[in-house]
């Protein structure tokens, strides 16, 4: 089995026992929020992937809507890093994942972290 999967997979099930035992007590607190009170990009991912965990959609939803509609994206980043495959064999990964792509999201978790503090 691949090194990177045995990685991905310990830290997701170590994610899911963390949140199963202590719900929110283990959550690291945002160094942005903490020091300027504004809402980063990704307040509320941890609460999210607790949310998800316990099949609460409509909480995770709330917690970070960015975070959450990009969740399809992420996965098939995760995938394409843990699987890397020619990726010019297969039309739409080939436009997913690359530099620029990876770019534009962090322009808009940029945009969505201004919106949101407003």
């Amino acid at each position: 089995m691949n090194v990177r999967v045995i990685y991905v997979l310990s830290g997701i099930i170590t994610l899911f026992l963390l949140s199963l035992l202590f719900n929110e007590k283990w959550m690291i607190p945002c160094i942005l929020h903490q020091l300027t009170g504004w809402d980063c990009p990704f307040c509320g991912g941890q609460r999210m992937i607790c949310a998800l965990f316990h099949a609460d959609f409509t909480n995770a939803f709330l917690y970070n809507p960015f975070l959450m509609c990009s969740f399809p994206l992420f996965s098939i980043w995760l995938v394409h890093y843990l699987f890397p495959i020619q990726i010019q064999s297969i039309r739409y990964l080939s436009i997913i994942c690359t530099d620029r792509t990876f770019f534009i999201y962090l322009l808009a978790a940029l945009v969505w972290g201004l919106i949101r503090n407003l």
